[in-house]
């Protein structure tokens, strides 16, 4: 309501948050949510990959255009979250693709890699400065995403 006092974001905990473990050498996405930063080469993994694979057919520059994210890479396994199990993920699992994918992977991580598909959640959007004016100052509420 306009003019209310009742703070809008709850305070924070006293009880420290768990830092996630990680293991030597991996490399692991941030998780959507505003609260892990992941490594920032994975962040820009997957345009990498769509530039030098468009020289080779454009298609395969097409079937990660949006569809997907870096999600982890370790062990030697690059692993793509797809926001659908749809035809993308399936395109990218033919064996063909997957090769080139696997080979372009490998060349900008500096070591073999090879890709694992699995189906993962949108990550979220951020908020408009206007969105986020008000909810902070007009206590407002977010009812979708949409």
């Amino acid at each position: 309501m306009l003019g209310s006092t009742a703070p809008v974001i709850p305070p924070a905990s006293d009880e420290p948050e768990e830092t996630p473990v990680r293991m030597p050498g991996a490399l692991a996405a941030s998780a959507g949510d505003g609260t892990d930063q992941g490594d920032p080469r994975l962040a820009t993994l997957v345009d990498e990959i769509r530039k030098l694979a468009r020289p080779r057919n454009q298609k395969l520059d097409a079937l990660l255009n949006g569809s997907c994210r870096a999600i982890s890479f370790e062990d030697g396994v690059l692993t793509l979250g797809f926001y659908e199990d749809k035809f993308h993920k399936k395109q990218v699992e033919e064996a063909a693709n997957r090769r080139v994918y696997e080979e372009i992977a490998g060349g900008i991580l500096g070591a073999p890699a090879s890709i694992r598909c699995i189906i993962a959640p949108r990550p979220a959007r951020a908020l408009s400065p206007l969105v986020q004016h008000a909810v902070q100052n007009h206590g407002a509420t977010i009812v979708s995403e949409e």
